[in-house]
Formats: structure tokens, C-alpha cells, sequence
């Protein structure tokens, strides 16, 4: 049970990361300030939930664990950022 978990947070946290810094990427390129500081400091608190998420996996030493780990992070990585891409031409 505990292992899905993983899985899940990893993903949250990948799919948040990634989408919250290419948002933060987008708001460089059109020069929203306001939203740099904000969207840095999530972005943060998400990057602490992965290393939690990856270090819980690597410590089991489970090779299938770590590549499907690999593959969650992956997938959630591409749809975290077609998110920001699909939100920000819709609402810039």
C-alpha cells in the first residue's frame, strides 16, 4: 500500500514541479514580476515532496520499484508542462 503511495506523491509532486516551473519560465518571457516570487516558492515546496518520494524508493533497493518510479516521474514531468503550456495560451 505504501508503495502506490509513493507513486502517487512522486507523480503529484513531478506533475506540480514541472508545471509551476514552466510557468515560472512563461512569466520570465512576458515579464509578470509579480507572479516570480509566488510561483518560486511552490515550486519549492514540490521539489521536497519528490526528494522524499525518490529517497523512500532508493532506500528499498528494488530495482522495479526504481524504474517504475522513473517512468512515473517521466510521465508526469511531459504532463506537467503541456499543462502550462495548454493554461497559459488560454489564459495570456
Amino acid at each position: 500500500m505504501i508503495g502506490w503511495l509513493l507513486f502517487l506523491a512522486a507523480f503529484a509532486g513531478v506533475y506540480v514541479r514541472i508545471a509551476l516551473k514552466a510557468a515560472l519560465q512563461l512569466s520570465v518571457m512576458d515579464y509578470r514580476f509579480r507572479r516570480i516570487i509566488p510561483l518560486s516558492y511552490v515550486s519549492q515546496l514540490s521539489e521536497l515532496v519528490i526528494i522524499g518520494a525518490d529517497a523512500l524508493v532508493v532506500v528499498r533497493r528494488n530495482p522495479v520499484e526504481i524504474l517504475a518510479m522513473i517512468a512515473v516521474m517521466g510521465t508526469a514531468a511531459w504532463c506537467g508542462a503541456w499543462t502550462s503550456m495548454w493554461l497559459h495560451r488560454r489564459f495570456s
